[in-house]
């Protein structure tokens, strides 16, 4: 087989333009790249996929940095920034700017000597 039709947009494309993926049939993801690249684009403009964004970054900025892991799991730092009034605000304006990458939001760490963890976290934009 060397094309396929993409479930998404429903073009017919060569092989070479699906990722591949062992668990699927051939061997490679139902979704062509471009149509996959866009869903996690979307993905990652939600408040929920944001977070988990923030939180992979965290994981590993702490491993390079050679800090403990957050301790806090992924599910508790969706919970606490939700709670954060002004991530909501931050969110909406970075919407409203159509994602601009300088009004992001993200989380800083208060104490620089110290690890990742909620009470050492303020949610900012660069």
């Amino acid at each position: 087989m060397e094309s396929k039709k993409c479930t998404k947009c429903g073009k017919i494309k060569t092989i070479d333009m699906f990722s591949k993926h062992s668990g699927c049939i051939y061997g490679v993801s139902s979704e062509c790249k471009e149509c996959e690249a866009k869903r996690k684009v979307r993905n990652k403009r939600t408040k929920k996929g944001l977070i988990k964004d923030i939180y992979l970054s965290q994981r590993s900025n702490a491993k390079s940095r050679g800090m403990a892991v957050p301790t806090y799991t992924k599910d508790e730092l969706i919970e606490w920034m939700y709670s954060q009034r002004v991530f909501h605000e931050l969110y909406d304006n970075w919407k409203a700017s159509n994602y601009d990458k300088q009004l992001r939001p993200s989380c800083d760490r208060l104490d620089n000597l110290k690890s990742y963890t909620l009470d050492n976290l303020r949610v900012v934009t660069w």
